[in-house]
This record gives C-alpha cells, sequence and structure tokens, in this order.
C-alpha cells in the first residue's frame, strides 16, 4: 500500500534554465511531516511553474518519477481563477470570518471545479497506468487543503473504493458564516467524499458538524460519525505539530550561534518582542502595531523593549495585500517618528524579506517575547518554533498568543490574548517582560512537553494509521448484492415479508390522504401473497381504516395481505376482523401531549395533527426545510417532560412526529406473526422501510435469518442493505415474486 499525497502545490520548486530542469525541495510542515515517515509515497499536484512546451512537461515529469512526485501542469487563466480567485479571494477570506473581503465570482466558481476535476482524473489516470491493482479498495489517499474541497466525492464519482482523508489545515468558521457561501452545499458534498475528515481543532469539527447538520440534515453522532452516500465519514480532531529536533539542529550549528552573539550585541539588554508573519491581512498585523504604540505609550519608561517585526511576502500582486502593506509602513513610520531617540534608539525593527532557518532560530532563541496577533489562524506553528528554540535556557521567554489561534487550545503555558483588545493585550505584555524566571520557565516547560509529545510526524503517522483502519462502509447497495440476495431468498423455506408505505412502496406527499397504492404494486404483492410459501405484511404509521382505503380492498384480491397499522398496536391478519396485541394504554397522556402538539401547531402554520388509536401524530410535510432547521430541536425539547412523565417514545417519521407508548412499534408486526406461524430456522424474513419508525424491526431481525432493506441514502440504519427508492422495491418485489415458482 502506497499513500498517494495531494496538494495544490508539490513539495518542491521547479526552476527550468537553458533546457536544464532543477528541484528544490522545500521545508513545509506537510513535506517534513509526510518525509519523516520513511515510507514509500507518491505525490501529485502543481510544481509552481506554467509550461507551455509538451517536451518540457515531459522532462519534468521524467525527472520527478524516480522522487515518487507527479506534477500537474495547468492553464494560467483557470488556475488563476481557481487559485488566487475562488481559493483565495472565496475560501480563504470566509473560512477567516472576513466577509468584507470576499469577492463572488461565477468564473471563479467555474475554474475551481475544472482544476479539481482535472486532479480527479489525474488521480484515476495513475491507478489506471501507473500501478498493478487498479481501484483497490487499499488503496489510500490523503488530500490537503481548502485549494481541492470538492475532490473526494469527485474520486467517488469517478468510481474510486478505496480510502480517502482530508485535512483542513485552516479554520472551518462558524456555520453562520459558512451558509453565507452560495457554493456551501457543494462543498459540504464535496468534502463528504472522503472516509475521514480532519481538522485542527475541536471548535472547528464543531464548526463544520453543525454545517452538516443545518445544509445537509446530516445527523452526526456523539463520535462525530454522519451517513453520505450510505458510507460513514468520520469528523474528527487531529492537530498538526512540528519536527522539534529540525528547530534544535539547526539552532545548533555555527551559523546559528554566530547570529545569536550578533543579536546580543546589537541589542544588548534591549527586550525583543519578536513577531514573525507572512503579509495577510489574518494576521492581526495591524493590530499588533496599534497594541505595541499603545504599549509605548503607556509603559515604555518602565522596559526597555524592540518590536523585531519579520513580515514574509506574499501574493504582492493582489490589490489587498499591496494596500494592506502600504497601511503596515505608514503605521510603522508613524510609531518609529514618534518614539525613536537621539541615540539611535527605535522602537520598531522592520523586515519585509525571508530569513534563513539559521537566522530565524536565532532570533527565537534571543526573543524575550514572542508575540501572535492573528485575528484568525488554523493552527500557528511560528508559536511552537519559538517554543522549542526556548528550551533549556536558563531564562525562557514568553509566548503571548491570540486566542483566535488554533494552538492556543493546545499551547496553554501561554498568555492568551484578544488582539482586539490593544489595552488589555498591552497590559499583559507589559505583565509578561516583569515575570519571574520561575513563572516563565514553568510556562515555557508546560508548552514543550505537548510540542515534544504531539510532533509533525505523529501526527501525520496517526492520521493514515487511522484512515487505513477505518471502515466506511454501512450497510450495502441492493444492486451490488443483488445475486447473494436473490441465492438466499430461493434457498429459504418460507418468506415472511414486512413493508412499509410511505417513501417505501410510494413516494411521499404533502398530503398523505392522497396516497394510492398503484395496480402494479398490488398486483406484485398479491401475485407474491398468492404463493404458498409467502407471507405479506404491511406495516403502517397510518390506522387500519388508512391501510385499507389506500389499498382499495374491497375491489381487489389483496384480502390475503396482512395489516399492521399504528407501529403495530393494530393489525388486520388476512380477512379476519382488526385486533390489537395486548398493550397496556393509558389514556391520561394523550389530552395533554393533545395540548401541546395545538400549541405547537399555531406557530407553525401548514402543520396538522392526526390523532390515533394508540398515538399522535405530528405532520408538518408543507413546512419548508430551513424553517423546520431551526424550529424541529425547540419542538423535541418542549415534549421532553411528557415523554419522561408518561414513558412515551417520540418517532420521528419523514416530516411526522408520532408519540405513543414505549411497548408500540413495528417489531410488534414480526412478534405477532411469529405467535401466529409455525416459524422455523429455514424460514427468511424480509423488511423493508425508510426511516426511523422501521428501526425497530430491522434491530429485532439482526441476529435472525432475514434480509433487511432501507429505502433511500443518507439514513442511521440497523438495516442489511440499502435500496434507493419505491421504484427499485418494486423491482425487487417484482423479481422475488418470478423466482418462487
Amino acid at each position: 500500500m502506497t499513500p498517494l499525497i495531494i496538494s495544490n502545490r508539490l513539495p518542491i520548486t521547479t526552476t527550468i534554465n537553458n533546457d536544464e530542469i532543477y528541484h528544490e525541495f522545500t521545508s513545509g510542515g506537510l513535506s517534513t511531516a509526510i518525509r519523516s515517515l520513511n515510507i514509500n509515497f507518491k505525490w501529485i499536484g502543481w510544481n509552481g511553474s506554467f509550461i507551455d512546451s509538451e517536451i518540457t512537461k515531459e522532462k519534468v515529469k521524467s525527472s520527478l518519477k524516480d522522487k515518487g512526485i507527479i506534477p500537474l501542469f495547468f492553464d494560467k487563466t483557470h488556475f488563476n481563477n481557481y487559485y488566487n480567485g475562488f481559493s483565495n479571494k472565496i475560501i480563504w477570506p470566509l473560512f477567516h470570518y472576513l466577509l468584507d473581503k470576499v469577492e463572488y465570482n461565477k468564473e471563479y466558481w467555474t475554474s475551481y471545479k475544472f482544476i479539481n476535476n482535472i486532479f480527479a482524473d489525474s488521480i484515476m489516470k495513475y491507478y489506471e497506468t501507473e500501478t498493478n491493482n487498479d481501484n483497490d479498495n487499499d488503496n489510500i489517499i490523503w488530500i490537503h487543503d481548502y485549494h481541492l474541497l470538492l475532490l473526494p466525492s469527485l474520486l467517488r464519482n469517478k468510481g474510486f473504493r478505496g480510502k480517502i482523508g482530508f485535512f483542513l489545515h485552516i479554520p472551518f468558521p462558524s456555520s453562520e458564516i459558512f451558509r453565507t457561501c452560495p457554493y456551501s452545499k457543494n462543498i459540504l458534498e464535496g468534502l463528504s467524499g472522503a472516509d475521514i475528515i480532519g481538522f485542527h481543532t475541536y471548535n472547528y469539527c464543531r464548526h463544520f458538524i453543525t454545517s452538516l447538520e443545518r445544509i445537509l440534515d446530516c445527523d452526526v453522532n456523539s463520535i462525530g460519525e454522519y451517513l453520505f452516500d450510505n458510507r460513514k465519514v468520520l469528523v474528527k480532531t487531529c492537530p498538526i505539530g512540528i519536527s522539534p529536533n529540525n528547530f534544535k539542529n539547526i539552532l545548533n550549528t555555527e551559523k546559528s550561534k554566530n547570529n545569536i552573539s550578533l543579536l546580543k550585541e546589537h541589542f544588548g539588554n534591549t527586550n525583543i518582542i519578536l513577531s514573525v508573519d507572512r503579509l495577510d491581512y489574518t494576521k492581526g498585523i495591524l493590530e499588533k502595531l496599534e497594541t505595541y504604540e499603545y504599549f509605548l505609550e503607556h509603559y515604555q519608561k518602565k522596559q526597555n523593549t524592540i518590536l523585531y517585526l519579520i513580515l514574509v511576502p506574499s501574493r504582492e500582486a493582489v490589490d489587498q495585500y499591496q494596500e494592506l502593506l502600504k497601511n503596515i509602513e505608514e503605521k510603522i513610520s508613524a510609531i518609529n517618528g514618534r518614539y525613536s531617540t537621539f541615540s539611535y534608539y527605535s522602537p520598531i525593527h522592520f523586515l519585509y524579506q525571508s530569513v534563513t532557518e539559521d537566522e530565524l532560530c536565532a532570533l527565537y532563541y534571543q526573543s524575550d517575547i514572542m508575540l501572535v496577533t492573528a485575528c484568525r489562524d488554523g493552527m500557528n506553528l511560528v508559536s511552537f518554533e519559538y517554543c522549542i528554540c526556548q528550551e533549556n535556557k536558563k531564562e525562557s521567554g514568553v509566548l503571548i498568543l491570540s486566542e483566535f489561534a488554533g494552538a492556543s487550545e493546545y499551547l496553554t503555558g501561554s498568555i492568551i490574548i484578544n488582539p482586539n483588545n490593544k489595552e488589555e493585550t498591552a497590559y499583559k505584555l507589559n505583565n509578561a517582560l516583569l515575570m519571574n524566571v520561575t513563572e516563565k520557565n514553568h510556562r515555557m516547560d508546560f508548552n514543550n512537553s505537548y510540542i515534544k509529545k504531539y510532533t509533525n510526524k505523529e501526527w501525520a503517522l496517526n492520521f493514515i494509521n487511522d484512515l487505513n483502519n477505518y471502515n466506511g462502509q454501512r450497510n450495502k447497495d441492493y444492486k451490488l448484492f443483488k445475486d447473494k440476495i436473490n441465492k438466499k431468498f430461493v434457498e429459504s423455506k418460507n418468506k415472511y415479508f414486512f413493508i412499509d408505505v410511505d417513501g417505501t412502496l410510494v413516494n411521499f406527499k404533502n398530503d398523505p390522504s392522497e396516497i394510492r397504492i398503484p395496480i402494479e404494486i398490488k398486483k406484485i404483492l398479491e401475485s407474491l401473497s398468492n404463493k404458498n410459501s409467502v407471507n405479506v405484511n404491511i406495516v403502517s404509521g397510518r390506522t387500519i381504516d388508512s391501510l385499507e382505503d389506500i389499498f382499495n380492498r374491497d375491489s381487489t384480491n389483496s384480502q390475503d395481505i396482512n395489516l399492521f397499522g399504528e407501529h403495530g398496536s393494530f393489525y388486520k391478519i388476512g380477512k379476519n376482523d382488526t385486533q390489537s396485541p395486548k398493550i397496556k394504554s393509558s389514556k391520561e397522556w394523550r389530552s395533554n401531549v393533545l395540548d401541546k402538539f395545538k400549541e405547537l401547531k399555531e406557530g407553525l402554520p401548514g402543520s396538522w395533527i392526526e390523532t390515533k388509536n394508540h398515538a399522535i401524530a405530528f405532520h408538518y410535510r408543507e413546512i419548508p426545510d430551513e424553517y423546520l432547521k431551526i424550529r424541529l430541536k425547540i419542538i423535541k425539547n418542549s415534549l421532553s417532560y411528557l415523554l419522561y412523565k408518561y414513558n412515551l417514545q417520540l418517532i420521528s417519521g419523514n416530516k411526522v412526529l408520532d408519540i405513543l407508548e414505549k411497548e408500540n412499534n413495528k417489531s410488534l408486526a414480526i412478534k405477532e406473526i411469529i405467535k401466529l406461524q409455525n416459524i422455523s430456522l429455514d424460514d427468511l424474513f424480509i423488511a423493508i422501510g425508510d426511516d426511523t419508525t422501521d428501526e425497530s424491526m430491522f434491530e429485532f431481525l439482526k441476529n435472525k435469518n432475514s434480509l433487511t432493506f432501507k429505502v433511500g441514502k443518507n439514513k442511521k440504519t440497523e438495516a442489511k442493505y440499502y435500496i434507493e427508492s419505491p421504484v427499485e422495491v418494486s423491482n425487487m418485489l417484482e423479481e422475488f415474486s418470478s423466482l418462487i415458482e
């Protein structure tokens, strides 16, 4: 098994000079983590350059083949709309809560889909041409970051059957922010093709799960699993780390030691407040400068400090970033102009450039404070790097960390700040400078104990192992297992069918009274019931009168079909009179539940109440889904006291809530037939239903000789198979009938 890593950028930079091709590996966290595993892997992505010549493309591919890297080449216009457009003008600001910077553009969306499709086609081509186990279930793909949010489901749609993991390296926003995006549903569906979806923090997971519940109407369980396309998908927290030994090794080089000496010589006893950021409006750089200005105004007489501000150039061609840089430079100039002194002291030392690893580690080591003021940041590994370079110093520095960086959930030895509160941040900055050595060292030791344990190698290894071991397959598609199902059906002695009506034999209608069983379906059921070895039972939440009405039994030959109404509370065996199992029933609860439903009905125009002998149903089929998502949990909570007081159960069907005694459920129908018939071990139970009211049948039959079918996709179920629609149910029943002599 060779994992396939997928990211927008490959871990290399390609340079072509006079037909000579040069590759240089990058030192990013993902690249370092994957290479540290010492396993064979393949990597697919863009190499960072646009190449028109097909000959040159082939040369680049050939030069990277022995490195396990497969480069992709893109049209410049499409790639620009995908990367600079959709990825960085829509997803990036949206996921960082900066709605005023989002620029929706249909061309961006078109190109984003187009490039994601190229990735999907290239991956499928790789498995078809480069491997000996084409589309095997053991194949593993690990997709990274916000550029490829559609890729997991695109791969599923193209027939990929292996394991897919996805990790998001940036924050995931709250559902209220995310649902403002017109493509939010597409994005959630795209991600849900994965088996495991990973996030840095619990909060990001929580936001994602809430979005699933509100936008896709998914039901996510307590461990973060939900069903999509009849597969289980796991949402999990898996925070990335760094490679501590890499930074320790760099710090111990002669270059780093010389740089430390230079810093000591130049700055002397001045307290260095370090800031290292990529130029980006999410990093809170202007907020940092305003905080430092406030600090200088109120605290500078007590402390001799300098802000060492490093900005790494980024997206320099983008207007927003040019404007941001201009504002930063103006602010720095204003602060230095006001607070610099005759003796050459300037409070801000500003570098707008990249620095070498040995220069950076020297600054990490020599700085007294690391100030991180991100407005939003997926993790912020700079804070990890600073801490590990402070390890084993006689007097450690202090990490001041924004509560909006993912790292704040893990580096709890830090001083946590809200970067929007400059007064409080300046106060905490002053306290950090005055902090005693014991507390400084204790805080830094606490942070480093976490950093050394949860490294980037552990992150990558755990994710791949979890993906390899996770079984996302839930129930099975009837179409894929039809031969096996038919064989079991034929080999059984007697067959006992238990079939739901609404959503199973026929599609739903807003007004249930309008439903009639089509003549062709009745003929199939009659054909089955006329076989000596077959017993057909209709099991529904409807009343017996309603079932007789929709089957129009008086004018057809369906008298041999047994009817079970009100979830098995009443039944009619063939032509016999309606009967009820011996169930204790109290009338006291009915009036209280009815009053509550009437109260709810007033606030939900279009809802209606149905009273039955053993149940009361609250229907809301005509109410828009968006409104329901807000109201339904409130309604259920308002009923909880009555359920507890009278020992009742609430069953959520398809846009209907049924309240009835706990003893009542559809498994009563099966139990009653078992009592009435002489059942043998060779007999087969077949249960078919579409919603939660049918789960009692599936659960009861789990350990019996049975075939159980859930109608529809993306539904939690104990059924062994799923079947897509009432039309497919009809076809299956017809085929079953033809298999019996």
